[in-house]
């Protein structure tokens, strides 16, 4: 059975509630969720301090197969789709929306899942996490020189999984689309184009 995963490092914009309504969308699959906070479903305790999303690459630690979502998504359908794809891929991340175009092995970690042992990834950036948050830009950057093999989710399922900003902002939600991703502003619940939180 695949684990949903997600992760909240308190001190954002983002909270238990986040939490609780992925969690919700996803209803009938293991959920965990890396956090300070105690009190969030599935809680498995940050073992550092990083900020931000470098706390994401704690993710790592766990065995696959694992799918991942940013809190900020939102599950419109049921995923049984996805577990075919991700036992049969070693690691799966979405393309950049917009750095994708130019460079096709651009990463954007908004929605990643691996299968069998990712450990590698962690490991390295243990050995000097502040060396590597002072060079890069974020843990995408960080994903982009580090994994040995990656597969693109816009390839494997193509329209399943769509960006608010560039696929249904101002438009309508394409038929075939599964999950619906955000990235910067809005969030999912400061909009009324998708219904947030419920599937």
């Amino acid at each position: 059975m695949i684990t949903v995963a997600c992760v909240l490092k308190t001190g954002g914009e983002y909270n238990r509630s986040h939490v609780e309504a992925l969690q919700f969308m996803v209803d009938g699959y293991p959920f965990v969720c890396l956090s300070d906070d105690p009190t969030v479903p599935g809680y498995v305790p940050l073992k550092h301090g990083w900020p931000g999303w470098w706390s994401k690459l704690e993710l790592f630690t766990l065995p696959g197969p694992v799918l991942f979502f940013d809190l900020d998504t939102i599950v419109l359908d049921d995923i049984r789709e996805f577990k075919s794809v991700v036992l049969q891929n070693e690691f799966l991340i979405l393309r950049d929306v917009y750095r994708g175009a130019a460079r096709q092995s651009a990463m954007q970690s908004s929605i990643m899942a691996w299968n069998g042992d990712m450990s590698y990834v962690y490991d390295k950036f243990l050995v000097n996490p502040e060396a590597w948050m002072k060079e890069l830009r974020g843990d995408q950057d960080f994903l982009e020189i580090t994994v040995n093999r990656a597969s693109y989710w816009q390839d494997v399922l193509p329209g399943a999984l769509v960006s608010y900003k560039a696929n249904v902002m101002g438009k309508s939600v394409p038929k075939d689309a599964k999950v619906v991703f955000f990235h910067g502003q809005p969030r999912p619940w400061q909009q009324n184009e998708v219904t947030y939180g419920s599937r």
